[in-house]
């Protein structure tokens, strides 16, 4: 019995020890991705004043920044069986990021109340049959007051929580603490993404907030190994394509002054908002969920739903 007890308290010991070089090596992860997210020169991120014409709004976003980046990956892996002997991986592997920044400016109560709290995803995998999908979140959150003195939030102070009706919805939940109507809030989200034979779910960039945008910005860096497909909706406009030294397809968009908001009442975002959705595949990916007309390398705007259809998707 004593030597039962003694093996489970090594065991135990061993879990708290692996739990605390997991979280340490997560806090170095966000800190690196807090520190390069506030040091790029975004100049929309860098306003102080409103146009008079949004002085009555309950909040102004000054700015809103997305980058995407998404590249294949090869490697070596390891060979099953009870060798496990490394070989050069044919896997379809791709690692991505997704960012999304705000910079919101607080004008009334309704809207210190609102954005007085956020909530990100918690860090998770997935296992499929013949794959897997691995996801890191980090937040960031920092207020500019209005002597322009910047405070930052401590985004570690998270609190997990469970919904659902069986939990099986896990986020973590972060009060903004000192937050104050004037203030302006520059708060981002992060997600890393690691996935082998496994397509990214889609991406959809909506233009359209329920507050005025002073800035929209999106850029992309696309491997060029990959296959993007991407629809224009809703009026929105298209993206200024081109290729950089390694060949990989960048895209960017930006538009100034998004006066138009959501209605309150009776609007559905994703059929009625200006957006752009794109969906990525990996063209050697195993699965049989790759659809034929994405099995060919390159960018495909707006393909044609006759094509679609005749390819086999």
């Amino acid at each position: 019995m004593r030597k039962q007890f003694v093996l489970f308290t090594f065991l135990l010991l061993g879990i708290v020890a692996m739990h605390a070089d997991s979280m340490a090596e997560y806090r170095a992860f966000a800190d690196t991705v807090r520190a390069d997210v506030y040091s790029m020169d975004l100049p929309a991120f860098k306003v102080r004043d409103i146009p008079e014409k949004y002085r009555n709004e309950s909040a102004v976003y000054k700015a809103i920044y997305e980058n995407f980046d998404a590249k294949k990956k090869t490697g070596v892996g390891v060979r099953p069986g009870p060798m496990m002997l490394p070989t050069i991986s044919r896997r379809a592997r791709i690692e991505a990021g997704h960012l999304t920044r705000m910079l919101i400016h607080i004008n009334d109560k309704a809207a210190l109340e609102k954005y007085s709290e956020f909530d990100f995803g918690i860090d998770n995998k997935k296992n499929y049959f013949e794959g897997y999908e691995k996801n890191r979140h980090v937040m960031g959150a920092r207020l500019i007051k209005t002597d322009n003195r910047i405070v930052d939030i401590d985004t570690s102070d998270f609190v997990e929580v469970e919904e659902g009706k069986t939990g099986e919805n896990k986020r973590r939940k972060l009060a903004i603490p000192g937050l104050e109507v004037g203030d302006d809030i520059d708060v981002f989200f992060y997600t890393e993404t690691r996935m082998q034979n496994v397509h990214p779910d889609p991406l959809t960039f909506y233009l359209k907030e329920s507050a005025p945008i002073l800035n929209y910005r999106i850029h992309c860096v696309i491997d060029d190994n990959l296959t993007a497909q991407y629809r224009i909706l809703n009026g929105a406009p298209d993206f200024d394509v081109t290729r950089d030294d390694d060949g990989n397809y960048v895209l960017d968009l930006e538009i100034a002054d998004i006066s138009a908001k959501e209605p309150r009442l009776w609007y559905n975002q994703s059929q009625q908002s200006p957006q752009i959705k794109m969906y990525l595949f990996n063209r050697r990916n195993s699965s049989d969920f790759t659809p034929k007309s994405a099995r060919f390398d390159g960018m495909q705007c707006n393909p044609p739903a006759e094509w679609i259809i005749r390819a086999g998707a």
